[in-house]
C-alpha cells in the first residue's frame, strides 16, 4: 500500500486516504494510429487505479499524456544520471565488526 501512495504522489496526485487492501496501480503504454504513412509512432500513457483511469495533473481531463510528457513530468525528477548513481554508490559503509558471510553448504546440506 505504501508503494502505491508513493507512486500516486510522484505523479502529482493529492492523496487523502490510504488505498483499499489489494488495490492495484496499472501503467499502460498505448501506440496511437499514425496520422500518415511513414510517420513516427506516437505513444501515450494511461494510468489506472483499481480499474479506474486516473486524471493526471499534467494533462487536461479526458486527455492522456504523451510518453515524452510522462517521462519528463513523472519519471525524470526521480531518475538518477549514471554519474549521480556512481557518486551515491561510492559511499563507504563502516561496520562495528566484520561483515557476516553466508556459510557454504556441503553436499549433505549442512554448513
Amino acid at each position: 500500500m505504501v508503494m502505491q501512495t508513493h507512486f500516486q504522489s510522484a505523479m502529482g496526485l493529492h492523496i487523502t486516504k490510504w488505498p483499499p487492501y489489494m488495490s492495484n496501480l496499472v501503467f499502460e503504454l498505448w501506440q496511437l494510429p499514425s496520422r500518415w504513412p511513414g510517420a513516427e509512432p506516437r505513444y501515450v500513457v494511461r494510468v489506472l487505479f483499481n480499474r479506474e483511469e486516473l486524471s493526471l495533473p499534467h494533462c487536461p481531463p479526458g486527455f492522456l499524456p504523451s510518453l515524452q510528457t510522462f517521462q519528463r513530468e513523472v519519471v525524470e525528477p526521480f531518475q538518477l544520471s549514471a554519474q549521480r548513481h556512481q557518486e551515491l554508490c561510492r559511499v563507504k559503509v563502516e561496520h562495528d565488526g566484520a561483515m557476516p558471510h553466508p556459510k557454504a553448504k556441503t553436499a549433505s546440506g549442512t554448513a
